[in-house]
């Protein structure tokens, strides 16, 4: 005999006549999409219980003496978000700026360990952008050079000038694209 027609009417398959709704305490037949949506959104609330509202953890590195080296935020994902700043050992900034989804956005300052500005600029979306002023010490004098234009696409673009440390003119040069 068939299951069906041994008690079992949940198994008789299309072939059966006999409605689920007749059998009030009989298992109804599974919705899979509405199952599927229900699990779901059972998942993201667990989720939402056990991480508050998602948002960003407070990040900071130390270094083996103890100072604080690093402070900023991750997102849940593990993207740095949110404002970062970045200190030498003896305390003084190294650099500072924001990030948004994991990039670098918005104005950034580094510093020398001197404590003075070594470049100051702008990012967009992880790549450097519009006016930028750096400075670094050229290996062959020793001497502090100050470089300051734009930047186009993360390459400097347009009329760039080179300076002393006391803001005499070096030279300047002309750039499309860093060439």
């Amino acid at each position: 005999p068939s299951q069906a027609a041994r008690g079992f009417p949940w198994c008789a398959g299309p072939a059966s006549k006999r409605a689920w709704s007749s059998y009030p305490l009989m298992p109804q037949p599974i919705d899979h999409a509405r199952t599927a949506v229900a699990v779901v959104l059972v998942w993201w609330l667990v989720g939402v219980a056990a991480c508050g509202k998602h948002e960003a953890a407070p990040y900071e590195e130390r270094f083996p003496g103890g100072a604080l080296q690093v402070r900023g935020r991750y997102t849940p994902g593990g993207d740095p978000t949110g404002r970062w700043t970045y200190w030498y050992e003896d305390g003084r900034k190294e650099a500072e700026g924001d990030y948004v989804r994991g990039e670098k956005h918005g104005e950034w300052t580094t510093w020398d360990r001197t404590g003075k500005v070594s470049s100051r600029g702008r990012y967009d979306r992880g790549v450097k952008q519009g006016p930028w002023i750096e400075s670094a010490v050229d290996p062959a004098t020793g001497r502090l050079i100050v470089q300051g234009g734009a930047r186009k696409d993360g390459k400097r673009h347009g009329l760039w000038t080179e300076s002393d440390a006391s803001g005499r003119k070096i030279r300047e040069d002309e750039f499309a694209a860093d060439i």
